[in-house]
């Protein structure tokens, strides 16, 4: 009966989409093309073709001659209205009349359908393009348009032609949004993912009082810059600004920056500085002094052309890792720069775990730059002046891990982002208010869930100075806000408002990841609706002054906890291995067998002279880490792996007034959550110290 079911639907179809619609040759392929698969299906079945078609014969031939009756008595009417098509009405009987309108409905009817059938074809060639929906799901689509396609084609031959127009006319409307959709997520895609430029801005800056307001004004003066230090970005500049103002601009070589302005100010060799804006940047966050003893009269934009590599990575199948780096700019975001957020989201998509790991931006580590012959020690912060892949080459060597992909995002893409989302739910493990340099608008956070918008999250990410351990608490605080996103992000809800979040990031967010990669990750939660499992984990640190690679003088530093870098490398392994488990627990039972867990980390056996040519825009340490006491601990906190351990307390130094501050753990204290949780009496009592001071509380190494 099965078969008969299937085969009498076949011969329905056949008679009437191929017999009066198709020339012969295409029905005599289309009926041998079924012929050879009925055939097949019946042999699995141990059913003889013949037999088969000596049971359904009669039946057959009688739904055949009937439907070859039925259908063309319906194009014989067809064809006879479509005489009074053009026919004037006065010329017409009442009877004539009401066959005119009918062709016309006719005629109308079809059209529709066609227009219907034209953006089926665009929308389904637009998502196969994208590969964005699981095949089940596509095919349910395809059969769904198919039947809807047939009806309303067939219904404009009977009374219910009307409802067949509706149909063709609300699914025009629908499958024209999903085109216009799909082709703007297609845009933006290859506007995030497809970057095959990179962009440097050099700044030309003079003194405050200097006369000269342009470029074009300086043209008379001599020009300086750091030869050590985007050296190619200076040179081109250089070209750009001869070419512009056909000119031949005398130039001054430095390699150290504080030569450079001190000449600058004397006015004597250099009346005008080239130098890159990432390095201006930096160097305005080290002396507050500079903004405002110079101005910049004029700014050239380099762009180059840069050689993407394909991925090969099953972004469904097998784990990998992104870096998150986000910058303290505003506008269009550019491939270079200061990273202020450092994030490693681990992700094993099979096990549906995700680990975020923050990284302190001033972390005191250990980088290279190859092109230009420098290495050395630096924070963190400074490897995106060379280009963010300089900073996945950092947290590689840092974490002994292979970094997949990077997404980089500025604060205007944060609140964009969120705004874009309806607001996220962050919960906040500390009570606070930002002061006036996270937002220009103060917030209150309270300890639990908080409902914020874009504005709100990001100052919610960018306070430090109401915390005690500043930096270390805001980096905590920007995984909690980076679990409130992606927990968003991943909801079914959100389906609603990719279209306004797409219009939104088109500008503010950069990623390595290929458009198919980006594709198939949607395409993989659609058809795998499991809950994602987020946890995450802060690197801990201590600050100190320390000598700076890319300054050539002392900066402040964080010098990492060699512990939480060696069970930050754990839990990634156990990601990337599909283990599940929970990351408090597992620190709680895996922190007594780190040895010399409150050491400072170290890259042993590498010097930290920052340049391999000896240049002196930087100072030589003997060791990686020259370090000029004992290491410090940690204020001391007792959990269970460490239950006997001595804890000796001395007074510590009285903290200044500040602003708001919480009741929330010193600047060496572990950042996980169980060990907050099992801070003992004696170590909440403890003395607090500022940021910027090292505790005085010792303990024996686990």
């Amino acid at each position: 009966y099965l078969f008969f079911f299937l085969y009498m639907v076949y011969y329905i179809l056949y008679v009437i989409l191929f017999s009066y619609f198709f020339n012969t040759i295409v029905t005599f392929i289309t009926y041998v093309t079924f012929d050879k698969i009925l055939s097949k299906i019946l042999s699995y079945c141990y059913v003889k073709r013949n037999d088969m078609y000596t049971h359904i014969g009669y039946t057959s031939w009688i739904s055949g001659g009937f439907m070859s009756g039925f259908m063309s008595g319906i194009i014989d009417r067809v064809k006879g209205d479509m005489h009074y098509l053009f026919k004037k009405g006065t010329d017409l009987t009442e009877g004539e009349k009401k066959r005119k309108l009918r062709a016309w409905s006719t005629v109308i009817g079809i059209v529709l359908v066609i227009v219907q059938l034209v953006f089926t074809v665009l929308t389904l060639l637009k998502l196969y393009k994208l590969d964005i929906l699981p095949l089940k799901y596509a095919i349910i689509l395809d059969i769904i348009l198919v039947i809807i396609a047939i009806y309303n084609f067939a219904s404009q031959f009977t009374k219910t032609h009307i409802i067949g127009k509706i149909l063709a006319v609300l699914l025009s409307g629908v499958l024209l949004y999903t085109f216009l959709f799909t082709s703007k997520v297609d845009e933006t895609l290859n506007k995030i993912s497809n970057v095959k430029t990179t962009t440097d801005i050099v700044d030309v800056v003079v003194l405050k009082n200097d006369k000269a307001a342009s470029i074009k004004d300086a043209i008379g003066y001599t020009f300086g810059y750091n030869s050590t230090a985007n050296s190619d970005d200076n040179k081109d500049a250089i070209k750009k600004i001869n070419y512009d103002n056909t000119a031949a601009i005398k130039t001054k070589e430095y390699q150290v920056w504080l030569d450079m302005f001190d000449a600058l100010n004397s006015g004597t060799d250099i009346q005008a500085v080239i130098i890159n804006d990432d390095s201006l940047q930096m160097l305005y966050e080290e002396n507050d002094d500079l903004k405002d003893s110079i101005k910049i009269i004029g700014t050239i934009k380099l762009t180059r052309k840069i050689e993407l590599s394909a991925s090969d990575k099953k972004v469904n199948e097998e784990p990998f890792i992104i870096y998150i780096s986000g910058n303290d700019e505003e506008g269009e975001i550019k491939t270079t720069g200061r990273s202020d957020v450092n994030v490693l989201c681990v992700v094993n998509p099979v096990s549906r775990q995700i680990l975020l790991i923050t990284t302190p931006r001033d972390a005191y580590v250990y980088m290279e730059n190859t092109e230009k012959g420098w290495k050395g020690m630096d924070k963190l912060t400074h490897a995106g002046n060379w280009g963010i892949d300089y900073s996945i080459a950092t947290l590689n060597r840092l974490y002994e891990c292979n970094i997949d992909y990077s997404v980089k995002v500025n604060f205007t893409g944060c609140v964009a982002v969120v705004d874009a989302l309806g607001g996220v739910t962050i919960n906040s493990d500390v009570d606070f208010e930002n002061g006036w340099e996270a937002a220009p608008e103060t917030y209150h956070f309270v300890v639990g869930d908080n409902e914020c918008n874009g504005e709100q999250t990001l100052a919610f990410c960018r306070e430090r100075k109401a915390f005690l351990d500043g930096d270390y608490q805001r980096g905590r605080n920007q995984l909690s806000a980076l679990t409130a996103v992606i927990n968003k992000l991943t909801s079914p809800a959100i389906l609603t408002k990719y279209s306004s979040i797409l219009d939104s990031v088109g500008n503010m967010i950069l990623t390595s990841m290929p458009t198919s990669d980006i594709t198939a990750l949607v395409k993989g939660q659609l058809a795998d609706t499991r809950e994602w499992n987020v946890q995450k984990f802060s690197i801990g640190a201590e600050p100190d002054s320390l000598p700076s690679l890319q300054l050539g003088t002392n900066a402040s530093m964080s010098k990492l906890y060699t512990g939480d870098v060696e069970m930050a490398k754990k839990l990634i392994d156990k990601i990337e291995n599909g283990d599940v488990f929970n990351v408090d627990e597992y620190y709680e039972a895996e922190v007594k067998n780190i040895p010399n867990y409150n050491s400072f980390y170290k890259i042993n056996g590498i010097s930290s002279n920052s340049s391999s040519n000896n240049s002196s825009n930087t100072t030589k340490t003997t060791s990686a880490v020259k370090e000029t006491q004992p290491a410090t601990t940690r204020r001391s906190v007792k959990t269970t792996a460490a239950t006997e351990e001595e804890i000796t307390t001395t007074k510590a130094t009285e903290p200044a007034p500040v602003k708001p501050t919480v009741a929330t753990e010193a600047p060496t204290q572990k950042t996980t959550e169980a060990t907050a949780a099992t801070t003992t009496a004696a170590a909440a009592e403890a003395p607090k110290a500022e940021a910027g001071n090292i505790s005085d509380v010792e303990r024996t190494a686990p």
